[in-house]
């Protein structure tokens, strides 16, 4: 079946209110009162202008909001880490993982770890019978597996060499 060229003038699937404001909704995790941040640190630390996340932290389409550029996101991003740009991945039904630096990873402990997790999960089904108490079990195992093939996958494509090659 092939898809429908789509034009510049048809409507983005994802609309422009629903992405800013899930930048609002993420950043309102992190960021104000009883938050762990503030905006001036936050906003030292990311290296952007505090008005740029005040702006965003507005409510979209008010007369104090704006969009916050790209760059500004990216690195207030990786100030907040992997669950704040899952927020903002979010109307787009996609997630996202802080990846380690090449240095960081060692090869064997990700497969160790990989086969601990397979372990958790095969103790939860010796039994042959999945209960919702099962289940709930696995949600975190399913996070931490989630996170460990990101972490496979930015060993591979930082060329951590192999065992035996």
């Amino acid at each position: 079946m092939t898809r429908p060229a789509r034009s510049a003038g048809d409507a983005p699937r994802v609309p422009r209110s629903d992405a800013h404001g899930a930048v609002r909704d993420a950043l309102r995790c992190y960021v104000g009162p009883g938050r762990a941040w503030k905006s001036i640190d936050l906003a030292s630390e990311a290296g952007v202008p505090v008005k740029s996340i005040e702006c965003a932290l507005a409510q979209v389409g008010s007369e104090h909001w704006r969009p916050i550029p790209f760059d500004r996101l990216l690195s207030i991003a990786s100030v907040l880490g992997g669950a704040f740009a899952a927020g903002c991945l979010r109307p787009a039904s996609l997630g996202a993982f802080v990846l380690p630096s090449a240095a960081a990873l060692d090869p064997a402990a990700l497969m160790i770890e990989k086969l601990r997790l397979a372990n958790a999960v095969v103790a939860l089904a010796a039994d042959n019978d999945l209960s919702a108490d099962d289940l709930e079990k696995m949600i975190p195992i399913a996070h931490a597996g989630l996170e460990l093939n990101m972490q496979m996958l930015a060993a591979h494509a930082a060329g951590i060499p192999r065992a035996g090659a």
